[in-house]
């Protein structure tokens, strides 16, 4: 876990899923952290659910990551508008 303003959650694991909570800003920083978690998470080949209700604001790299992530077994899960605009761009 990051600092105060990046929070990672696990809120649900099964044999095929994995379920993380993302709060804060989707920064370098959290991305340096949620890409560790994800790579993990796909490589036991199970589905990840990222649920992005939690996040404020994301930047540049935020969003290239989410891209990439929504091109594998992840869905994304209650993402703000204006994040949800972006990646359908």
């Amino acid at each position: 876990m990051a600092d105060e303003s990046h929070r990672v959650m696990r809120l649900a694991e099964s044999r095929l899923l994995v379920v993380l909570r993302v709060e804060g800003s989707l920064d370098s920083e959290l991305v340096a952290l949620l890409e560790a978690e994800s790579r993990a998470v796909l490589a036991a080949n199970k589905w990840l659910g990222l649920d992005l209700s939690g996040v404020l604001s994301i930047d540049a790299q935020g969003l290239k990551f989410l891209k990439e992530l929504a091109t594998q077994k992840v869905q994304l899960i209650n993402p703000p508008w204006s994040i949800f605009a972006e990646l359908h761009r």
